[in-house]
């Protein structure tokens, strides 16, 4: 937070689309010419530093500007159509204008976007990037710089900046450059610095910092080496204790509080930062769709932007909900009324939003700019001041209210100028008054006009456009209806003591049930459905949510856990427009919004299913377990299925599968790294087949000149696609040289043999046995095979026949899957001493592991269960490897095995009956590398030093977002 007199050299004024250029612009003008005695170079204004949740959004930027030198313009589209950026240009064009009209102490720099200069100037037709404020204030030859979007969308930001800083320049002009004179150019006039000179002030200044720096150190390190290490290792074992601590107390929150989890786990990652406190963030943000919260113990989202209205002790406030983390704060609109404000609705389309009050008046506001709202008008007051809402709801075109006096039939009040209107009460007997507290959703309207009202334990419709009561949905139980929403395409939503009931109202005279949706967490209170009618939230008195998916509405289903983080009942919960965000509200004053989608997003599946016409379901008693391989980026993937049977499949263009005439069942698989040749280990032998005309290449065990050594157990091919490997029934192993199809050397013999695999190195072959035993062979260029050293036995108990093997891509894990389904992962950096790291592996309580494999940077293993279901370690310390996300079902796939294709980030799931999945591990590991800014981001600043003081009263205050 700023203080009230700070001031800054810099403003950043930029749309959300340019947050890591702006990141970068900051992190960048801190440091380049540094002088050795400061802490940054130049203070730079960026409102996700600087401005805090809930404050004034105008007033504080006001502020900022006031006490800002220079104001940078991230200049793109996105600027040209924000709600802020025109608004910030046109104060400092205000403030900052020569007597020419030309404004000063501006430097555009173009992120995205057309710039065009004509003979007389900007040729504004031509130009997108720039607002519409600037067209005649730019002086002929405005500062600029250019920093193309392009150039951060790949890179870490404080990596990128770092790169930008140190070294010198490329013989080739690379994005370090380009970030580098970007950074020169915004840098030279707010230090008054000519641009051909910035360079070098900022290299004399970087050695003069670490030649003071480094003098400095030699005079004290003698004296305080033996201290420091002492202390630091001393305090280094409170800290990691500290952290471990509060990991735990973090798991234990996921489900009931998962901001405060978050604020845990970033503090954690603060004092000790290792891969279990990062795997721990990841696992908190992917166990809860949970993204921020609003104050107001009611809420609604505007039909058409990325703004919420709260009710906040009886003041309206509204709420910029565009980015992850907490509601910002747009301002408050309170209406012109004597009485508190009790329940917001916005209009379906439209500016208008409806303030419900206390003594059941109705004020209309105008919010075509947020921060200038403006009133139009207010209802008659009907009654005594209660917390209780009055049923209200806008008519289709959002120029007018439905509102329910208590006891008394609807009326719509209209906008009329700069009054209200009322019709006449609409016909029919007035419906049934429920006890107070009134539900707040028991009123709504369709966009063709349909008026559904909670009547007792039964519905009232009506006929806006034609004002006919029509005949209604009858009680279907003893119990009031306590919510109902409405969709504007007719479906219907109404809840009760024992769940929801959803209603088809296509035909309004003749109302339809479609499905009911248990209560699972006590009587529903709130009830919302999205504009589409695909998703419905439901909140329930004892302070849940849980959401719907609606797309087969006579079969809804379940989305997510139940989402969890208060006690007291929900009052409200509603969907933002794209239907991206829920939100729930109830009495502690709190606006909870969630992520409607799915709330394992780090580990998602893409494509879901690659069709069921991959593999079979034969029915018989028994099957094989199906195998994969691909080559090395997925274009040519071979499946065989629990049949045995094989195909070819594009994974990357989701192509039909190509069915291979092998002539016998398929036991393994294996597949050159370029995809033109496939290894195909059948009940009888080994046939190796072109895979672009589908021929057997000339390679066939049991032909002349190759040996018969018994049916084959499983096969494997090198990275250089020139050795192919095969285990026998028998137990030995053999080479072949793929190209001639003849044995290269000896058999391996007395391993007793089940699986075979190539490490990544290319140099080393790998033997699992039916023993347990695992065993390296060292293999020269000529195909001669040496033991590496005796062979690799695995703890006792877990000394079953191997399975499956893997290796990291640097080759220095080993992993490996015995038929007790269970998985060892070894250190195999030193051959001649390889280690058994951390414990076995298992599932789940009745599960089995069946197979795993890496991530691209070995950081990350994969472990495929007989439920079908991928879990995910970190392995990045080796001795400690810690689960990390949320476990990825794929039990529409059937049984099956995993492949990582080359980049490492994709890893193909299934083969069976299901067809296959793949599986996108870059959300996660974008997760991990920014996890602790991701949580603070999301809870809001991380733990206040009051919460440190509750959970770490022994360890001083560190602000874990801001050290």
């Amino acid at each position: 937070m700023a203080r009230s007199s700070e001031r800054f050299d810099v403003f950043l004024s930029y749309a959300r689309e340019d947050e890591k250029q702006a990141r970068a612009l900051e992190l960048g003008l801190q440091r380049l010419a540094r002088p050795w005695y400061r802490v940054q170079a130049l203070h730079v204004f960026r409102d996700r530093t600087h401005m805090v949740a809930g404050g004034s959004l105008d007033a504080e930027l006001l502020e900022r500007l006031e006490r800002s030198s220079w104001l940078v313009l991230l200049a793109s589209p996105d600027a040209v159509s924000s709600e802020w950026v025109p608004l910030e240009l046109q104060w400092w064009y205000d403030h900052h204008r020569r007597r020419d009209g030309e404004i000063e102490r501006l430097i555009i720099v173009r992120t995205d976007g057309e710039f065009r200069a004509g003979p007389t100037g900007i040729d504004w037709s031509a130009t997108t990037c720039l607002p519409e404020v600037l067209r005649d204030a730019l002086p002929s030859t405005p500062i600029w710089a250019e920093l193309p979007r392009p150039l951060l969308a790949q890179h870490d930001v404080q990596r990128a900046v770092d790169a930008a800083l140190r070294r010198r320049r490329s013989t080739e002009r690379d994005d370090a450059d380009v970030l580098r004179d970007a950074l020169l150019d915004v840098a030279a006039p707010v230090h008054d610095v000519p641009r051909p000179q910035m360079e070098g002030v900022h290299r004399r200044r970087r050695r003069t910092t670490w030649a003071t720096v480094a003098g400095a150190a030699l005079l004290v390190v003698a004296l305080l080496l033996t201290v420091v290490v002492v202390a630091g290792r001393a305090d280094e074992q409170r800290r990691a204790t500290a952290a471990a601590g509060l990991l735990q107390q973090a798991a234990s929150l996921r489900a009931g509080d998962p901001r405060t989890a978050l604020a845990l786990g970033a503090a954690a990652d603060a004092l000790h930062s290792s891969p279990a406190t990062r795997a721990g963030l990841v696992t908190t943000m992917t166990a809860s769709p949970y993204r921020g919260q609003a104050s107001g113990e009611a809420l609604a989202f505007a039909p058409d932007r990325p703004i919420a209205a709260t009710v906040d002790g009886g003041v309206t406030i509204l709420w910029d909900v565009s980015l992850p983390g907490p509601a910002r704060r747009l301002g408050a609109t309170t209406p012109d009324t004597r009485h508190d404000a009790v329940n917001v609705t916005f209009a379906p389309v439209g500016p208008l939003l409806a303030i419900t009050t206390a003594t059941g008046s109705v004020e209309l506001v105008d919010l075509t700019r947020p921060a200038g709202a403006v009133p139009l008008g207010r209802t008659p007051d009907i009654r005594e001041p209660s917390s209780a809402p009055v049923p209200v709801a806008f008519t289709p075109d959002g120029r007018g209210v439905v509102l329910v006096p208590e006891g008394g039939s609807p009326v719509i009040w209209h906008v009329d100028g700069d009054t209200l209107r009322a019709d006449p009460a609409l016909p029919g007997p007035p419906t049934a008054t429920p006890p107070l507290p009134a539900p707040f959703a028991s009123i709504a309207v369709s966009s063709g006009g349909l008026l559904a009202l909670a009547d007792g334990p039964a519905v009232a419709l009506w006929d806006l456009p034609t004002r006919r009561r029509l005949p209604g949905i009858p009680a279907r139980g003893g119990d009031d209806v306590s919510a109902l929403a409405l969709s504007p395409r007719g479906l219907l939503a109404v809840s009760g003591s024992s769940g929801t009931t959803l209603w088809d109202l296509h035909a309004p005279a003749t109302p339809q049930p479609l499905s009911d949706m248990d209560a699972e967490d006590g009587v529903v209170t709130a009830v919302a459905l999205s504009r589409d009618g695909t998703t419905m939230v439901a909140g329930s008195v004892n302070g849940s949510t849980r959401v719907w998916d609606l797309h087969r509405p006579r079969s809804p289903t379940p989305v997510g856990p139940l989402n969890r983080g208060r006690t007291e009942a929900v009052r409200t919960v509603a969907i933002s427009a794209d239907g991206a965000i829920v939100a729930s509200s109830g009495d502690d004053r709190r606006s909870l919004l969630w992520n409607a989608r799915d709330p394992a997003l780090p580990v998602a599946t893409s494509p879901p299913v690659l069709g069921n016409d991959i593999g079979a379901d034969t029915g018989e008693q028994f099957q094989r377990t199906p195998d994969l391989a691909a080559d090395s980026d997925g274009t040519t993937t071979a499946v065989s299925d629990t049949a045995g049977v094989v195909s070819l499949v594009d994974v990357t263009a989701r192509t039909p599968p190509r069915p291979v005439p092998v002539d016998q069942t398929a036991i393994d698989l294996a597949i050159t790294p370029d995809g033109r040749q496939l290894a195909v280990a059948g009940d009888t032998d080994i046939a190796v087949w072109d895979t672009t005309r589908l021929t057997v290449a000339p390679m066939r065990t049991g032909e002349q000149g190759v040996p018969e050594v018994g049916a084959p157990a499983a096969v494997a091919i090198s990275r250089d696609g020139r050795l192919l490997a095969a285990a026998f029934d028998n137990g030995d192993a053999q080479l072949f040289d793929i190209v001639t199809g003849r044995p290269v050397g000896p058999p391996i013999t007395g391993r007793d043999v089940a699986v075979v695999g190539f490490v990544p190195d290319g140099r080393t072959l790998v033997l699992g046995s039916y023993t347990g035993e695992t065993s390296l062979y060292d293999v020269d260029p000529r195909g001669r095979t040496t033991p590496a050293d005796a062979p690799l036995p695995g703890p006792p108990e877990f000394r079953n026949a191997v399975d499956a093997v893997a290796f990291s891509p640097d080759s220095a894990t080993l992993a490996t899957v015995s038929q007790n389904g269970t998985a060892v992962v070894w250190d195999v950096r030193d051959r001649d001493r390889p280690t058994v790291v951390g414990v076995p592996l298992g599932a789940t309580a009745g599960t089995e592991l069946t197979d795993v494999t890496f991530s691209r940077d070995g950081t990350l293993l994969l472990t495929l269960g007989s439920d079908s279901t991928i879990r995910v370690l970190d392995v990045t310390d080796l001795g400690t490897p810690v689960p990390i996300g949320q476990p990825v079902a794929v039990t529409a796939l059937g049984p099956g095995a995993l492949t990582a294709l080359a980049d490492g980030d994709t890893v193909i799931a299934g083969g069976g009956p299901g067809g296959l999945a793949l599986i996108d591990l870059r959300p996660m590991l974008d997760l991990r590398d920014s996890a602790r800014e991701r949580a603070c981001a999301i809870s809001g600043g991380g733990l206040s030093r009051a919460e440190w003081a509750r959970y770490l009263p022994d360890v001083d205050y560190l602000d874990s977002c801001h050290e």
